[in-house]
């Protein structure tokens, strides 16, 4: 776990929002979908959650 926070920390800020904001929307899709029985807002939800810290982690690579 210390090496995930540790490779938050180091990130640029620009990184930090893209993540944050990708955690936010897909929080939101992932329980409206959940609370209205919805399967699409709840694997929009799920995509959000794993593509959007994804594509800051290959951003990342590609750069450094």
């Amino acid at each position: 776990m210390e090496q995930y926070l540790r490779w938050y920390v180091e990130l640029e800020p620009f990184y930090k929002i893209l993540i944050i904001g990708s955690l936010v929307v897909g929080s939101a899709a992932l329980l409206t979908g959940m609370g209205t029985e919805n399967p699409t807002f709840f694997v929009l939800g799920i995509f959000w959650l794993v593509v959007g810290p994804g594509t800051v982690w290959v951003a990342k690579r590609i750069e450094g």
